[in-house]
């Protein structure tokens, strides 16, 4: 980065300019009367050019990339690409392209096919509404937690298998984020890497959730009975995820202590368990393994929380 020194100019009785370099004025086309945006971040003043969105183009052959196809293109997608081009041999490779066209790629699309080739385009706009689908993915995953944990309580297994929708729900829109945040990275560059983080995790956490419910019957072995000292750590699993999600909506760095705490008293109790003989079946060892990994990953969100709010 080069740092070129200005002189501020007074200019009227209320403003100030400063000339813009050369070299930048010519790579972006610009010349007298054209509009730049002007942003306050914090303690600095980000001059850009007027943004227009990008269509972005990329291309993907299926001999070299059959195996990861659809992680290849769930990660083009959170990427921000437009169109991706695929390249494939034999006409059965096209229901493997069509079969690896994840639901989570919201707006993808095939849209032209030839003998040897296929056009998948993003045929809907990003919203704008960032902030109400980032809510949406703690409200979608806080439900996740609880009605998955009332479940268990109850050896509820049709319940079970219910929710599971929640977290293809919470996949979908944690991609849809992460294209966003790609695509707009521009609107709060300092931010984007935190928060990136943050939805990773929140993925990640429902994720956990979802395997903890996929032994939901072995959960209940002996027959309809849970055990009760083991659900009592989820109780306060689920109370720590809430925590944080009300503290990233409204800082308080007591919460943030507070997580700290019971994490240790959480992990300290699930090894106490494990040492003291207690869990008995392999519901119990289930019990204890996914809740020693959620409180791990639900404190994780602490720190790219604090780089967030680091000035607070």
């Amino acid at each position: 980065m080069v740092i070129i020194k200005r002189k501020i100019v007074k200019h009227g009785p209320s403003s100030f300019i400063v000339s813009l370099p050369l070299k930048w004025v010519k790579r972006h086309n610009l010349s007298k009367g054209d509009e730049v945006d002007v942003q306050e971040v914090e303690e600095d003043v980000v001059i850009s050019t007027t943004y227009k969105e990008k269509f972005e183009r990329a291309e993907i052959n299926l001999k070299d990339n059959k195996e990861i196809l659809e992680e290849h293109i769930s990660a083009l997608y959170k990427r921000g690409i437009d169109e991706i081009k695929i390249f494939y041999t034999h006409p059965e490779d096209f229901k493997l392209i069509t079969k690896a066209l994840s639901l989570e790629s919201m707006g993808y699309e095939i849209v032209e096919t030839n003998p040897h080739s296929c056009t998948i385009r993003c045929i809907t706009k990003l919203t704008k509404e960032f902030d109400a689908i980032l809510r949406r993915v703690f409200l979608v995953t806080l439900s996740l937690a609880d009605e998955g944990l009332k479940a268990i309580n109850s050896c509820n297994f049709d319940a079970l298998d219910n929710i599971k929708f929640l977290e293809k729900s919470n996949n979908k829109l944690t991609t849809f984020c992460r294209r966003y945040l790609n695509k707009y990275s521009t609107d709060s560059f300092d931010r984007i890497g935190a928060i990136y983080f943050i939805v990773e995790l929140l993925e990640k956490i429902a994720d956990e959730y979802k395997y903890l419910y996929a032994h939901g019957k072995e959960l209940c072995i002996p027959k309809n009975k849970i055990n009760s000292s083991m659900m009592e750590y989820y109780t306060k699993i689920n109370a720590m995820l809430r925590t944080f999600y009300e503290c990233f909506y409204k800082f308080d760095n007591n919460k943030i202590r507070d997580m700290k705490i019971i994490r240790k008293e959480l992990i300290d109790g699930l090894n106490d368990e494990f040492q003291s003989g207690r869990l008995k079946s392999n519901g119990d060892f289930d019990l204890y393994h996914h809740a020693l990994v959620l409180v791990e990953k639900i404190y994780s969100l602490a720190d790219p929380f604090l780089v967030l709010n680091h000035n607070k």
